[in-house]
């Protein structure tokens, strides 16, 4: 009779990118910061300043300056960059999905789906030609919905 015995190992290894982060802060001042995204090479970075009338503001610099950048006023809760960073698309609570073609710049957004709702999140494709985004449900007459 011969036996056999199996043993399985499990390793657990830090993944290689996490090697190569290096967290720095960037000039943002202090404040209600709500969401960000950035471009793939780091150099685009979009976020939200969260209040009652938010702001979405664009560093074309990697975080070492940040400007606002004037779209319709409302409670901005969802950003998303693509890879490039050409096209950054934000999302209203009780709003519209807005886009811009021209890297956040003033000027350069505009609404890409015009059914108001209550906006949480959207995200885009690494080359912007998909868009998701999630709207809050009243939990009581409707839940939330996803749209693609």
């Amino acid at each position: 009779t011969t036996t056999t015995t199996t043993t399985t190992t499990t390793t657990t290894t830090t993944p290689s990118y996490a090697a190569r982060i290096a967290w720095s802060q960037t000039s943002a001042s202090s404040s209600d910061w709500y969401r960000v995204c950035v471009s793939a090479s780091g150099q685009l970075v979009a976020a939200i300043l969260y209040s009652s009338t938010s702001s979405i503001y664009i560093s074309s610099n990697a975080g070492a300056s940040w400007a606002p950048v004037s779209v319709a006023s409302g409670n901005w809760r969802g950003i998303g960059c693509s890879a490039t960073g050409l096209l950054v698309v934000g999302v209203q609570y009780g709003g519209y999905i807005y886009m811009s073609s021209s890297y956040g710049a003033a000027g350069s957004w505009a609404v890409v789906f015009a059914q108001s709702a209550r906006w949480l999140a959207v995200c885009i494709a690494a080359n912007g030609q998909y868009l998701v985004a999630v709207q809050y449900g009243t939990g009581l007459v409707s839940n939330g919905l996803i749209y693609y």
